[in-house]
């Protein structure tokens, strides 16, 4: 797991390897108060660059087919050398008191085309120094809604190498950032906490922007890569940073038992809306429920239900602020449509007669928000009553079927416009000759 962390934590860097070995099977660098660190490998260059802690008993050696080979240094490029001694065992030799910053190679022969070079940087000389690390804040700062930016001290000197060409390379370090956020998981409607891990370069520590958090946390700095090698890895960390950012998710659920057809509900219609936002960075909710062009209210809370009972297009919308109303979510806006009521009362029915077809009495009806309807014999006696507009008459008074024949009913509803109305009328009932 350290090992996974720390190939990220390098990033676009070589994942190192921490042997002694160089790939280039000749050259072997030990030495120094740590083991030394293979930071470069090009194979294409023939190049490579070590850092060693301490030029301490740091020696290179290298391994020939033939002993005669004669050892060279350089500081700006290899064409501008000089020799150095070394000692020679057969067809190994060493070189011993090293110097940093220079870098070595053997030449076999009067040709550099067959040579591989090894620069040696003496990493104690450059420790890691960051100071008084904080989460900058203010005019200069970027919004705290959407991004942060480090701020501090850091003296952490670049690394710097010369390739045989002459041409002067930085050797990039990099920290690790850590920070806690939030992060959503939709299946369960609810944040998690995470830890968000970045990789950064030394020259851009400062500079770089990273995404806002959505609760609070400490920003650390950790590294670089190579003083995590030499085990002298340090630590920079901000006071407890107070997170401004939001992220809110909305959600609507229809409780009445009615369906949705192309954005529209018959009335009454009762929906209830939740915001889940990463609380309590997020502590402000604002809704409103608007019919046509009018707000009908304004509600707080993460949750609220509203039974819709009147027909017109409705707009709901939402809005989260922060605790210290910095930062607002995005709008939420949802738009339907409650139908108009419409009725129909048919004239006949024939009850007992085609058991399912036709054999109750009911109202086909859209939008009703109350309903009652009575039935009555032609001497004023009620037989029947019912307030479920889905129900009906099943013709039968007592238990028993009622004689073919005209019936009065009475019938009152409320509409999606706020009225109740009364209509009145005949049912005729109809009864097959069998009976």
């Amino acid at each position: 797991m350290r090992g996974q962390r720390l190939c990220k934590y390098i990033g676009l860097v070589i994942c190192l390897l921490w042997i002694t070995e160089g790939v280039f099977a000749q050259y072997t660098v030990s030495g120094g108060a740590k083991e030394p660190l293979l930071a470069v490998d090009n194979r294409i260059a023939k190049f490579q660059v070590y850092l060693v802690y301490g030029m301490e008993n740091v020696t290179i050696t290298y391994t020939s087919a033939s002993s005669a080979h004669q050892w060279y240094r350089y500081n700006i490029r290899a064409l501008e050398n000089e020799r150095v001694p070394s000692t020679l065992q057969g067809a190994t030799s060493v070189v011993s008191n090293l110097t940093e910053g220079y870098g070595y190679f053997v030449m076999e022969g009067d040709s550099y085309s067959t040579a591989n070079f090894v620069w040696l940087i003496d990493y104690s000389r450059y420790p890691v120094d960051i100071q008084n690390l904080y989460v900058m804040t203010g005019t200069s700062a970027p919004s705290p809604c959407v991004t942060f930016r480090l701020g501090g001290i850091n003296q952490t000197e670049p690394l710097f190498y010369q390739t045989p060409d002459g041409i002067r390379t930085l050797l990039e370090r990099r920290f690790e950032v850590t920070y806690q956020t939030l992060e959503w998981i939709e299946e369960s409607k609810r944040f998690i906490n995470v830890l968000t891990i970045d990789s950064v370069e030394n020259s851009r520590l400062l500079e770089r922007t990273f995404a806002a958090p959505l609760c609070d946390t400490k920003v650390e700095v950790t590294g670089d890569m190579f003083a995590r090698h030499f085990g002298v890895e340090k630590m920079a960390s901000t006071d407890l940073y107070s997170a401004s950012a939001l992220e809110v998710h909305f959600e609507e659920l229809i409780l009445s038992d009615v369906e949705a057809e192309g954005g529209e509900f018959q009335a009454p219609v009762e929906i209830r809306f939740t915001a889940y936002a990463n609380e309590p960075v997020a502590d402000f909710y604002e809704w409103k429920i608007i019919r046509e062009r009018d707000t009908l209210f304004t509600r707080l809370g993460a949750e609220i239900e509203f039974t819709f009972e009147l027909s017109g297009q409705y707009t709901v919308t939402a809005v989260v602020y922060n605790r210290s109303r910095t930062c607002q979510s995005d709008p939420y806006e949802y738009t339907f449509f409650v139908t108009e009521t419409q009725i129909f009362i048919p004239n006949v029915f024939t009850p007992e007669g085609s058991p399912g077809i036709n054999d109750i009495f009911r109202v086909t009806y859209k939008s009703i928000l109350s309903f009652h309807a009575r039935v009555f014999n032609r001497w004023g006696t009620e037989l029947f009553q019912w307030s479920d507009p889905a129900s009906g008459w099943d013709g039968k008074y007592r238990g028993q079927y009622v004689p073919a024949g005209a019936y009065y009913y009475i019938i009152e509803y409320t509409g999606t416009d706020g009225k109740t109305r009364k209509k009145t009328g005949d049912i005729n009932v109809v009864r097959s000759s069998k009976f």
